[in-house]
């Protein structure tokens, strides 16, 4: 899970039990917009496929390419 890329660092996350929630859609690769409302409450806002999707600024694009081959391949993941 990662930030946008114009949000803070010290920007609230979303709850575990809502990113749970969206942890097993039957894809094996996916995004979610996670939104935090004026209230407090969380909700997702958008769910896709990844197709359009590029990495955030704090993804360091050779790292999520290794993992992202290494899980095509039925591997291990790479640290």
């Amino acid at each position: 899970m990662c930030r946008n890329s114009r949000q803070p660092a010290s920007a609230a996350a979303p709850p575990e039990g809502l990113v749970a929630s969206c942890a097993e859609l039957g894809s094996p690769y996916y995004t979610v917009d996670f939104v935090e409302l004026a209230d407090g409450g969380w909700v997702v806002i958008e769910m896709g496929d990844g197709q359009v999707s590029g990495l955030t600024a704090a993804q360091d694009a050779v790292t999520y390419y290794h993992i992202m081959t290494d899980m095509l391949e039925g591997g291990v993941r790479r640290g």
